[in-house]
């Protein structure tokens, strides 16, 4: 179980949270605090990023919830540089520049 507060009205983030149990705490017109639950951690991270796809969220509790999600956020920061680095230095064969897909590294299908 974890509280998150959110800001945005319940309304518009309800949808986002149709497959967990959940409970609206407290909601006004811009923001609303919703306690989910769920049988495994990763299920509760995965509503938190869930509902962090439509709206800013904070973690109230659990640490342990809080701590994941933190974790989650610097795998994802990580890995976005990551690949933008990678994107930059990828090789490329000429006769794929010129169809619009962009560059591809060298044996790849992508």
């Amino acid at each position: 179980e974890t509280l998150v507060a959110v800001r945005a009205p319940y309304e518009q983030v309800a949808e986002a949270l149709s497959w967990v149990d959940h409970t609206p705490v407290d909601t006004e017109a811009d923001w609303c605090t919703i306690r989910l639950r769920a049988d495994k951690l990763d299920w509760l991270v995965m509503a938190v990023v869930r509902l962090a796809l439509g709206a800013s969220v904070r973690v109230v509790e659990p640490r342990a919830v809080a701590n994941e999600v933190d974790a989650l956020i610097g795998r994802l920061n990580q890995r976005s540089c990551e690949a933008i680095v990678a994107w930059d230095d990828a090789p490329t064969r000429s006769s794929q520049l010129d169809d619009g897909e962009g560059p591809r590294r060298e044996g790849s299908d992508w």
